[in-house]
């Protein structure tokens, strides 16, 4: 039996108790949550005992409150872009759902907690996941054989393996990112993230994806540079997050 072997599995002082279940490691509440997440596809009725075994789980996370500010929130699986199947914390009374992870939920449940900057970066991972599509086009109609490309900072010729696909100034993602952000009051902290292709997540709202998308394609001006020009520029400081969300407050 699947909860007998994770069971077996843990082998710390630190235990995590869930509807009488106890689990030693992170690995093993993983595992079992996985489970359950196995036995139910797009739209299934989850049964009362699944349903009250992840709710208490997912309200460790310290994420919960604001992704569903409600007493009694339903729970479903739903379908990401991708097709993954995840987990979905429904507003009884408005009806909004917001996609939660559960590897954060038992992180928080085993003492853990997710700090700002790294809530921004989820962010900021989820809105380059929504237009990288848009990043790939570019990089397909500009690299189109096996010739040489230049540099659109140092001049040097490039072969299709050393480019990379940037983000010309002052126009660079961040920036643009923190401009359509502030333009429209998104507080990053309490926008919905799922898990789409490979793990990656985006957002859960399909209005906010296309508002964004938007937003980005009438912004950015894309360029090509080498992969360690894009590593320098990335080491630069950018905008003031931190500062923004606590005005925000």
């Amino acid at each position: 039996m699947l909860l007998q072997r994770v069971q077996q599995m843990c082998n710390s002082n630190k235990s995590v108790t869930i509807n009488g279940l106890v689990f030693k490691t992170q690995k093993s509440l993983k595992e079992y949550a996985d489970f359950i997440k196995s036995k139910y596809t797009f739209d299934d009725a989850i049964s009362s005992e699944d349903k009250q075994f992840m709710l208490k789980l997912l309200r460790q996370s310290d994420q919960f409150n604001i992704k569903c500010p409600s007493d009694n929130p339903e729970l479903a699986v739903g379908k990401a872009l991708g097709g993954t199947v995840c987990w979905y914390l429904i507003n009884e009374v408005t009806g909004e759902k917001a996609g939660i992870s559960t590897p954060h939920a038992i992180k928080c449940a085993f003492g853990g907690s997710a700090s700002i900057k790294d809530l921004v970066y989820e962010f900021k991972q989820a809105a380059r996941e929504t237009v990288v599509s848009q990043i790939n086009k570019f990089k397909r109609d500009q690299v189109t054989s096996d010739d040489k490309y230049p540099s659109a900072i140092s001049g040097a010729m490039l072969t299709s393996n050393d480019v990379h696909v940037d983000h010309g100034p002052p126009n660079l993602f961040d920036n643009i990112l923190f401009q359509f952000v502030t333009k429209e009051r998104i507080n990053p902290l309490k926008i919905g993230l799922v898990e789409g292709n490979g793990g990656r997540r985006t957002f859960v709202k399909q209005e906010l994806r296309d508002k964004w998308s938007a937003y980005h394609e009438a912004n950015a001006d894309l360029r090509i540079v080498s992969i360690d020009e894009h590593h320098e520029l990335t080491t630069k400081p950018r905008n003031d997050w931190a500062g923004y969300i606590d005005n925000l407050k």
